[in-house]
């Protein structure tokens, strides 16, 4: 559009906490070489983060955020 800046995402769902780390950054990679800039990511592993009540561990997504960057 003309005068206006637009951007335009273009990704995909992924879920690390079902595939073992080694699918995962093929999927990365996978997406990275579809030049895409966008991925939800976390939706289902509260469990995962807070595996006691008060408990909170976010090592695991951290983990999965610089391995998608």
């Amino acid at each position: 559009m003309r005068g206006i800046d637009v951007t335009y995402y273009y990704g995909a769902c992924i879920y690390p906490e079902v595939w073992d780390r080694e699918t995962f950054i093929t999927d990365i990679e996978h997406m990275k070489s579809l030049n895409m800039n966008f991925a939800r990511i976390g939706e289902f592993i509260w469990g995962l983060l807070e595996p006691e009540e008060g408990k909170y561990d976010f090592e695991w997504l951290d983990e999965a955020v610089r391995l998608a960057q």
